[in-house]
């Protein structure tokens, strides 16, 4: 019984130690998104469509894929305790202009109901300042987006 523990034990360090894959980044990048859509206390749809939009857009993924990739984020941020353990693989795998493009994604999301709600916002500065996004970079970000859906 003690060997198949510490066999479990390895094995999960040895995929902690592991290089990060793309999916991983995805799968982190997409739950952010879906943080952001839940900070209101609803996912509506119209912030369901514009998800799958970006991520389709941004990753060019194919539709069928999309909503399997969702689901699987959503189950990721079921079991999350912090944005950190997803804003922590973005630091590790992004450069600086790769996260300025999550952050406008974030916001996309957050303008999608045609409002962004004081807690969206919040979240939004949150991983902005999570994953050392510049507070210009911030700022134009949102004000872009926003000029976009207006």
């Amino acid at each position: 019984m003690f060997t198949s523990i510490k066999q479990l034990f390895e094995s999960v360090s040895a995929k902690s130690d592991a290089t990060p894959s793309p999916d991983l980044q995805q799968l982190a990048a997409i739950a952010l998104m879906i943080e952001v859509a839940l900070a209101d206390q609803s996912f509506e749809s119209s912030e369901r469509e514009q998800l799958a939009k970006t991520i389709s857009k941004q990753w060019s993924i194919p539709p069928a894929e999309v909503d399997a990739l969702i689901h699987d984020a959503e189950q990721q941020v079921d079991v999350s305790v912090s944005l950190f353990e997803h804003t922590r693989l973005i630091n590790e795998q992004l450069n600086y202009p790769d996260k300025v493009q999550l952050l406008r994604s974030l916001w996309e999301i957050a303008f999608a109901d045609g409002r962004v709600d004081h807690y969206e916002d919040h979240t939004i500065r949150r991983i902005s300042d999570l994953i050392y996004v510049e507070h210009t970079d911030f700022i134009k970000t949102k004000l872009s987006v926003r000029d976009q859906f207006a």
